[in-house]
């Protein structure tokens, strides 16, 4: 699957990111939006006074992607620095990070409006560094659909890995094609995001916190904010699992889902249940009903309040076909109840080949 559909522009990619924070940020009503983005100056600072406050058509506008060409610099600092600051106010983030939050996005508008608003976004795709071995794209803890093609010739797949380093071997292990994209470009000292998105996949890969750490310190450098809140985290690991949810989140509104899967299951490992849910519904846009069955079940395991009706929908639709969802290293196993499953003979295996407790 291409990362960016052949109709996706730059300009809806950088619409799209500005939903998914909104999203993220509680979705606040354009009324609050317009109220708190009157009192920026007050809250920033007088440097802050000629920022524009936000008409609720405004705040709509630039949501919901209803403008035409990329937004205003200073519409979109106003519409960030509301949107933090609300998100502070609920409870969402445990600090406002202010001013400090708008780099990553002028950043990116920057880098945009160079490219070119109406430029395809799989221009993103292509600008990544290329890097050297295999190029099928793999599931992680999942095992792969069958496939009926010939075999690769004897070797070849032997001299692709032979290719690589050890370390990028590793992350083609772990993340596939993406992984050596991302190690590429984190060794590029002007990419301080690469280094922080891989701090975050090595934090939640088993035996790695020290060379996690390498690589977030290689971000605070360049003062990357998302790696500045990383490290000011008690909990590393924990703190980790809920960046890595919100990686995914955007990865998924810029229309990358095999990006957004690998994000996902990451935090999902570690008890991220909205991540879990999220992956649920991912596999279910793609038709995959035992996958997204799965991690529904994680979810409502974790406590998310409408995962287990979407269990129970897609298990209604399956009951009385034979499936078993794969269950992804490092997760326990989890019982059912026998309303959701009866089963007659009390010496059946229980349902998805798990062990009853």
């Amino acid at each position: 699957m291409a990362s960016e559909t052949p109709d996706r522009t730059l300009r809806d990619v950088y619409y799209a990111q500005i939903l998914e924070y909104w999203d993220f940020c509680g979705t606040p009503s354009m009324r609050v939006i317009e109220k708190i983005s009157k009192q920026l100056p007050e809250l920033y600072g007088e440097q802050y006074r000629d920022l524009p406050s936000l008409s609720r058509t405004t705040a709509h506008g630039l949501i919901h992607g209803k403008r035409k060409g990329l937004p205003a610099t200073d519409q979109t600092s106003s519409l960030i620095l509301s949107l933090q600051r609300l998100a502070f106010m609920s409870g969402i983030l445990s600090e406002d990070p202010g001013p400090a939050g708008l780099r990553e996005w002028h950043d990116r508008l920057r880098r945009f409006r160079k490219l070119g608003a109406d430029t395809p976004a799989q221009i993103l795709e292509d600008r990544r560094p290329a890097h050297t071995g295999p190029t099928d794209s793999t599931i992680l803890t999942e095992p792969a659909e069958q496939d009926d093609s010939p075999p690769a010739a004897p070797g070849a797949e032997h001299e692709q890995r032979q290719a690589l380093t050890l370390t990028q071997q590793r992350f083609y292990d772990s993340f596939g094609p993406y992984g050596l994209t991302l190690l590429a470009a984190a060794d590029d000292d002007h990419d301080p995001d690469a280094a922080y998105r891989v701090a975050v996949l090595l934090y939640l890969e088993r035996h790695h916190p020290r060379e996690a750490l390498a690589w977030l310190t290689k971000a605070l450098r360049s003062d990357h904010f998302g790696a500045a809140r990383l490290n000011e985290a008690d909990d590393p690991i924990q703190a980790a699992a809920e960046h890595a949810h919100r990686l995914a989140s955007f990865a998924f509104a810029a229309g990358d889902s095999e990006v957004a899967q690998i994000f996902y299951e990451r935090a999902a490992r570690h008890g991220h249940a909205e991540a879990a849910f999220e992956l649920g519904v991912l596999f279910t846009e793609a038709d995959e009903p035992t996958r997204a069955t799965y991690w529904f079940n994680v979810a409502a395991e974790g406590g998310h309040e409408y995962a287990r009706s979407r269990f129970e929908d897609i298990h209604r639709t399956l009951l009385g076909e034979t499936f078993a969802p794969p269950r992804p290293e490092g997760l326990s196993s989890m019982a059912y109840t026998d309303e959701l499953f009866p089963i007659d003979d009390p010496e059946a295996t229980p349902p998805f080949g798990l062990s009853a407790v």
